[in-house]
């Protein structure tokens, strides 16, 4: 599991749930759009969210086009750089945490990366938007007129990544990620907390779901955790709430928590490995 893409990065928060938990979490997590030209959602905290694979299930696939990319800056094809730990620091901005002791069965000394930061603009297809709605049960109107061709900025940060190689395989490797916030911005005079209501009131959403969606009030600073049985599970590192993913054969894990205004990003591709355990020792 190698170091996110900037697209990877730009759907954390969704973590492949489905298209409409992705709707709700943009739109939802951005409020007051009239009062700025730019209204800014930046990662301060995480909560987590109980969904059931019944629902996912339950999803109709959404037009590919719902989304359109009017600027695609981030290249999946690039991979990070490597620097020194001094360049990492100095492009972040910030003293990168470490593991505070290294495992045995990795190197002591990581590897050293950065992924740039870049930009990436995006409209919502109006049509599209509303015939899922509607597909959903929904009301397709939810979605106002000046939505169309109203462009919405994502800004990804440069991302600092410390790969600790396993000993005896370099081909796998403990990697922790870490970044400020990405941002979205929305154009002013699009109501997002109308949008929002009319979706946390489309009847295929369970009711507890919901409830849980809209008990979450600050939704600028909130980075939304699904947690999905056999998918993904909530974690505790130190007083942050974060979530454990992996993949169907357990090849692949990954954790992700806020702490202290950063996002991280622990995964492995090596076996038998608590990465909860290695993430309380990340300084």
């Amino acid at each position: 599991m190698g170091a996110l893409t900037g697209r990877q990065w730009l759907g954390i928060g969704a973590l492949a749930v489905g298209v409409v938990v992705l709707v709700l979490i943009i739109f939802a997590s951005v409020r007051d759009a009239g009062q700025q030209a730019l209204n800014l959602f930046r990662v301060q905290d995480t909560q987590t969210i109980q969904l059931t694979q019944e629902f996912l299930d339950s999803l109709p696939e959404p037009d590919e086009d719902l989304i359109e990319w009017q600027e695609e800056p981030f290249d999946e094809d690039d991979e990070p750089r490597e620097v020194t730990l001094a360049e990492a620091e100095e492009a972040l901005g910030f003293t990168l945490a470490k593991l505070a002791e290294a495992p045995d069965y990795v190197e002591a000394e990581p590897q050293v990366m950065v992924s740039e930061a870049g930009e990436a603009t995006f409209t919502i297809n109006l049509p599209a938007a509303r015939n899922y709605v509607w597909a959903l049960g929904g009301d397709g109107a939810i979605f106002p007129d000046n939505l169309e061709g109203a462009v919405f900025r994502v800004t990804m940060p440069v991302v600092g990544v410390l790969a600790y190689t396993a000993k005896d395989n370099p081909e796998q490797a403990v990697r922790l990620m870490q970044t400020t916030s990405p941002t979205l911005s929305a154009p002013e005079g699009v109501d997002m907390d109308a949008i929002r209501a009319g979706l946390l009131e489309l009847a295929i959403l369970p009711p507890d779901l919901a409830a849980q969606l809209e008990a979450i009030d600050d939704w600028e600073s909130t980075l939304v955790l699904p947690i999905v049985e056999g998918m993904s599970q909530e974690v505790q590192i130190g007083s942050a709430t974060g979530i454990q993913l992996a993949d169907e054969d357990e090849d692949q894990r990954m954790l992700v928590w806020v702490a202290d205004d950063r996002i991280y990003v622990l995964s492995t591709d090596i076996p038998g490995i608590d990465l909860v355990a290695l993430a309380q020792d990340v300084r």
